[in-house]
């Protein structure tokens, strides 16, 4: 993850665990902190002013201090609507959305950072997953099968409204959004399958459409 100013970036680096602050644009580590085994599979969810906030597949989410050097734990993976993944902190540090997972569903939830009463986002019969906050945390972009495929979707919290973002045949998940909210970068996941024909006179395709027959 990157300042808010992109002038450096943080990376969670080695078989021994090492968060490392680094020159946004290339260069030498400037400096690194040795961390736990448990945060192996971290994931970088956020770094604002000081502090950086790391995602622990089986631990939640944690938070270290640049100055302090002390880790704390916010949030437990478990938690009563089942594990909670995917974690983004919104930059005034006061609020946090993250993805549960119930029963091989999956629903978005904000609340505050260090607890309190959450909120579910979106409609009850549909999945969502992966969010970011956009700018100063009255809207998020996130992947979303509301429109039949996964696509990107934007919500405004303030309004409630919902805005699809892409129109694809493909499944398409969100890995970060710029702070204006003018770019957002994901993945996207093809599934492709065609019609064949094999006789004496060798292999033929029949269907060529981004589809699967």
């Amino acid at each position: 993850d990157f300042t808010p100013s992109a002038r450096g970036g943080v990376a969670l680096h080695g078989d021994a665990v090492f968060l490392q602050f680094v020159p946004a644009f290339g260069g030498a580590a400037r400096r690194s902190v040795k961390l736990e085994a448990v945060f192996m599979d971290g994931i970088l969810a956020r770094w604002i002013a000081a502090h950086v906030y790391i995602g622990v597949p089986v631990h939640g989410l944690w938070r270290f201090d640049a100055e302090t050097e002390r880790l704390e734990k916010l949030m437990d993976r478990v938690w009563e609507e089942g594990l909670r993944s995917e974690f983004d902190v919104c930059l005034d540090e006061r609020q946090v959305v993250f993805t549960s997972q119930h029963r091989g569903r999956f629903s978005l939830w904000v609340s505050g950072l260090h607890g309190g009463r959450a909120t579910r986002l979106g409609p009850l019969e549909h999945n969502a997953s992966k969010a970011r906050w956009i700018g100063t945390c009255r809207e998020l972009a996130y992947s979303s099968d509301e429109g039949g495929q996964v696509d990107l979707w934007r919500l405004s919290l303030p309004a409630q409204t919902r805005a699809q973002i892409t129109f694809s045949s493909d499944a398409e998940m969100l890995d970060d959004v710029a702070l204006d909210g003018s770019f957002l970068t994901f993945t996207q996941s093809q599934d492709q399958a065609h019609l064949w024909v094999w006789d004496a006179g060798g292999e033929r395709q029949l269907t060529a459409e981004n589809l699967v027959d």
